[in-house]
């Protein structure tokens, strides 16, 4: 009986323990599944909104939940736009929720236009907040360091555009020499050549008119 009990004992642990096995394989089978479907991309948007305390903020959202908000700078609440004499757009202000404005102005032979302006105002807003109220100050030195360095980037390019055509021409001129050179030394060696051969002649018409002289002709004969 004891024996018969153990038997049965060992075989329920058996089967228990292979059913185990079996669930551990599904789990970790599923959970494979799970790896191998292509993740979906979440959407992601943004939106430029007033935050009603005359702020304009970035509002964040994925997945149509919104996730983050960062202020960006106090909204526009007004244009003022000045022309010249002739009609055409010379200065542009924008005053903003905070009480503060900037200014865009057209300079000689400026290309100026309503989008031009306000680029420059929002910028100079912006520097505004980066330096505490010198953002005209620094757009405009900002402005003349990129200017400058254009400047020099186009320099540069010409100068090193100079020195390729001053190479280009220093070769052109070398290979010039050299086609002059070796068609000299082909036309000394092609002299060479013809004198060498009018003496090879003249050595060969010397010993023609020897041998026949050896053989009893005399001078009279020979003309």
């Amino acid at each position: 009986m004891d024996i018969m009990s153990n038997i049965c004992t060992a075989a329920d642990s058996v089967s228990i323990v292979s059913g185990a096995r079996n669930e551990i394989i599904n789990i970790l089978n599923e959970e494979k599944n799970k790896c191998d479907k292509p993740t979906e991309s979440k959407k992601t948007k943004s939106k430029l909104v007033n935050n009603g305390l005359g702020m304009l903020v970035v509002e964040q959202y994925k997945d149509g939940h919104k996730v983050e908000d960062n202020t960006v700078m106090p909204d526009v609440v007004n244009i003022r736009e000045f022309n010249d004499e002739n009609g055409n757009p010379c200065a542009i202000y924008l005053d903003f929720a905070d009480r503060t404005s900037t200014c865009a102005a057209r300079r000689d032979n400026d290309v100026f236009n309503f989008e031009h302006g306000v680029t420059i105002c929002i910028a100079k807003k912006l520097l505004d907040m980066i330096t505490g109220s010198y953002g005209s100050q620094t757009y405009n030195k900002i402005v003349r360091r990129v200017c400058k360095l254009h400047d020099q980037i186009i320099k540069e390019e010409e100068d090193a555009l100079k020195l390729k055509e001053e190479y280009e021409h220093k070769l052109e001129k070398m290979a010039e020499k050299k086609r002059k050179r070796m068609a000299k030394r082909e036309a000394e060696m092609l002299e060479e050549e013809n004198q060498l051969r009018e003496h090879l002649i003249e050595i060969q018409k010397e010993a023609f008119v020897r041998a026949l002289k050896e053989c009893g002709f005399s001078g009279d004969d020979l003309k």
